[in-house]
């Protein structure tokens, strides 16, 4: 994923070993090439262009990022308008664009080069391994295990979303105990929440403004923030359904 959600560093904080799945097939408008910031009105997309065409079919590995264009000047542009009053402005955005400097040819390099920047940033230290780099065989479930065993796990940390294609009962045939991950999304301070209250699921780069390296704390819940009466909260996926007239 493209500068993930902080689901997805709870996931990272609750495991032993943390392997990204970066040899299946790319999937179009999804979360490996963009996600949401909040801007002073409402909620932006910060999308990395990709070559798709001749792509079709191809993993998220072999995806190629765009550099026709300066996107990487408006979103540095963008986070600067959105964030510069933020508490921790300078040293996240100093993360960003380093990794922008880097100018990763393979999105997963680019993606992977901002989520190992992130988590040391957040002192989050669980090992990050790269499913294209471990030897697998098999399709779906039968691949998982595969995966799971040469990580060593016993144990199966999965989205919720896994339940209706998991096959539960391969991996508990295969010694493999699966543990859901539920997450409730914490509030935390955000700039303009005077104009459009806190808003929630955007990008964990929104927290990281904001809270800086305590952010790991917010994120797994060892520190709770107390929401002021006045502030109204709104999930950034009803607004975007909103704003689509969905």
């Amino acid at each position: 994923m493209f500068i993930p959600w902080a689901g997805y560093f709870d996931i990272m904080a609750g495991s032993d070993v943390f392997v990204s799945l970066d040899n299946v097939q790319y999937t179009k408008a999804d979360w490996r090439n963009r996600n949401r910031i909040k801007t002073s009105d409402t909620v932006t997309w910060l999308t990395v262009p990709v070559r798709l065409k001749g792509h079709v079919g191809e993993n998220i590995n072999e995806i190629e990022v765009d550099r026709s264009s300066d996107w990487e000047g408006k979103h540095l542009a963008s986070l600067e308008h959105s964030y510069k009053r933020a508490p921790f402005f300078d040293g996240v955005m100093d993360i960003m664009a380093r990794a922008y400097g880097r100018s990763h040819a393979l999105l997963v390099d680019l993606d992977m080069d901002i989520l190992r920047e992130f988590a040391k940033y957040i002192s989050l230290e669980t090992p990050v391994l790269m499913a294209s780099e471990m030897p697998s065989s098999g399709t779906k479930t039968e691949r998982l295990i595969s995966l799971l065993r040469e990580a060593g796990a016993e144990r199966y940390l999965s989205g919720t979303s896994a339940k209706s294609y998991l096959d539960e009962a391969m991996l508990a045939k295969a010694g493999i105990e699966v543990a859901w991950h539920g997450y409730s999304h914490p509030y935390y301070n955000q700039i303009w929440m005077k104009r459009q209250g806190f808003v929630s699921h955007l990008s964990v780069i929104d927290l990281l403004f904001n809270h800086g390296p305590d952010s790991l704390d917010i994120i797994t819940g060892k520190v709770k923030i107390e929401r002021p009466d006045w502030v109204k909260i709104s999930n950034a996926n009803e607004m975007e359904r909103t704003a689509a007239g969905g």
